[in-house]
């Protein structure tokens, strides 16, 4: 490829304007569509929902959170200040709908970096590649902070490569902007030196300029982290990396300790192996093999400089898998790299005799892959709003149950009729939600749990989620006398299969008699 492609016209030319706004436009309609209106965030988005919800009314960082990763949520409680309403849903879809906006605008980023290597034409590609990845899409309808992640993750490597000093300023602002929004993104403060000193060397000039870029940053997370501090006694970067330290070295102090150091590592390495390849289907898979060879067949110091901030971005992930956390998200920052090694693939096909009609078909093909993809394996929208409604069914009538994870996750979330907005504390009736993990029975898990506050067991219909003795209570209920069945979901014409049981206590006791 010729050295010369950043020459061959402008970054922002009409023509560019005009694809990057077509695909960005489709990207904003896909995500709408698949977007769930009538059902709340959950699980992460959930937290920082009710921390931006709690920060807009206190006007301050509220000291009952964890101080880490709090700059999403300060982002969503301007919005949130600015936007009356007494619909709690509608905080949420307005949280769900930024995130939506800052996913999408993650094209001129990508499509910046990938220009550093290809044609804008290809580079335009590149950029849908990304915005319309399926999992992407599914991850910028959670309200979580990775699309405000990306956008400044890939900002900062799509800066680095470029020869002007200036950009290296404004990469390290946004390195201290990308640490408040997740703490390890201190991290990128790694490749960002080696780079630095690696384009301009180790002189007098560039180590006083070194230093007024650390300057910089410094001067950008300093603000956020005193509040931090004095709100909650701790700076919600360094402060967590050393808790994680804390739990790794409690994890290996016992009698143990080198097999469960093998242990750790091995789950990594196979984990991160399992999930890089699994997050390579529908999009990546065709043309990541030959671009591979590509890529590495002629290094240049750009594709050094980009491996090595892929490289270091996805050790945050590799000691997520090491702790056996099942979450494709942590590696999904490899896609720029991704579709910066899958344009090799595509410029080589733009080559043959119907070169003119390439790119246009691989455009569609992504944009009908993805769709695809999200039919069949992403949010069923259906289903979510069937779980969400039963879930106000179980808080009515019990007042502690058994974990049917992810369905249960919708029980975090106050009935539509509570007065908002309000903080959390102040309308929050926290569920008892009891784990099913860690017994081997029902039996066990009502003898434990029972004191503790368990009510009533729920079972459904999805069984792949569920222990094997969760499953039996839905497939034989009437093999335990000592559980009562007082709802079931098919009777008010439910999709989604949902039992109720009340552990009738009298019962239960002679039962265990028995067995004893």
């Amino acid at each position: 490829m010729s050295v010369n492609i950043q020459k061959r016209s402008r970054i922002f030319s009409k023509k560019n304007f005009l694809f990057l706004t077509i695909i960005f436009v489709i990207g904003i309609i896909i995500r709408f569509y698949y977007l769930p209106f009538d059902v709340p965030v959950i699980l992460d988005g959930q937290f920082y929902f009710w921390y931006a919800n709690d920060m807009s009314i206190l006007g301050k960082i509220p000291t009952e959170y964890n101080a880490h990763n709090n700059f999403w949520s300060s982002i969503l409680s301007i919005f949130f200040s600015i936007n009356q309403t007494n619909e709690i849903l509608d905080y949420m879809n307005l949280q769900r709908i930024i995130s939506v906006i800052i996913s999408t605008l993650t094209i001129l980023p990508v499509f910046y970096l990938c220009k550093k290597f290809v044609s804008n034409n290809l580079a335009i590609l590149g950029s849908a590649f990304f915005v319309m990845d399926p999992r992407i899409i599914i991850n910028s309808l959670l309200g979580i902070t990775e699309p405000i992640y990306f956008l400044f993750g890939i900002t900062i490597i799509a800066f680095s490569l470029n020869k002007n000093k200036k950009f290296y300023y404004i990469s390290f602002g946004l390195a201290a902007i990308l640490s408040l929004i997740r703490y390890e993104g201190i991290l990128i403060l790694i490749p960002l030196t080696v780079t630095y000193f690696w384009k301009f060397k180790v002189n007098k000039e560039s180590i006083i300029k070194y230093g007024l870029c650390l300057l910089i940053f410094l001067l950008v997370i300093f603000p956020l982290v005193d509040v931090r501090i004095q709100s909650t006694g701790e700076d919600g970067i360094l402060s967590h990396i050393f808790s994680g330290g804390k739990f790794v070295s409690n994890t290996f102090s016992g009698d143990n300790e080198k097999q469960d150091r093998v242990k750790f590592i091995e789950n990594g390495i196979i984990n991160s192996v399992k999930f890089l390849g699994w997050i390579t289907i529908p999009i990546w898979i065709l043309f990541l093999p030959y671009g591979l060879l590509i890529y590495f067949k002629k290094l240049n110091q750009q594709k050094i400089i980009v491996v090595l901030f892929s490289i270091v971005m996805i050790l945050p992930a590799i000691y997520a898998y090491s702790r056996d956390i099942s979450e494709t998200r942590y590696l999904y920052i490899l896609f720029p790299l991704f579709s910066i090694i899958s344009l090799y693939t595509i410029e080589k096909l733009t080559r043959q005799k119907y070169r003119k009609y390439i790119s246009s078909l691989i455009l569609v093909g992504i944009i009908i892959t993805s769709i695809g993809w999200l039919e069949y394996k992403g949010i069923d929208k259906d289903h979510e709003r069937e779980a969400f409604t039963l879930s106000l069914k179980v808080k009515e009538i019990t007042k502690g149950v058994n974990e049917y994870y992810p369905e249960s996750t919708y029980l975090e979330f106050i009935d539509r009729n509570k007065e908002f907005p309000k903080m959390k504390n102040e309308i929050f009736e926290k569920h008892l939600i009891f784990s099913t993990s860690k017994y081997q029975n029902v039996e066990e898990l009502i003898l434990n749990e029972r004191n503790n506050g368990l009510t009533h067991i729920v079972v459904d219909n999805n069984h792949n989620q569920r222990p094997e003795y969760i499953n039996e209570i839905f497939e034989n209920e009437n093999k335990f006398e000592f559980l009562k069945k007082i709802y079931d979901s098919n009777e008010d014409g439910f999709s989604y299969h949902m039992k109720i049981f009340e552990i009738n206590d009298e019962k239960f006791h002679e039962y265990i008699k028995k067995i004893k």
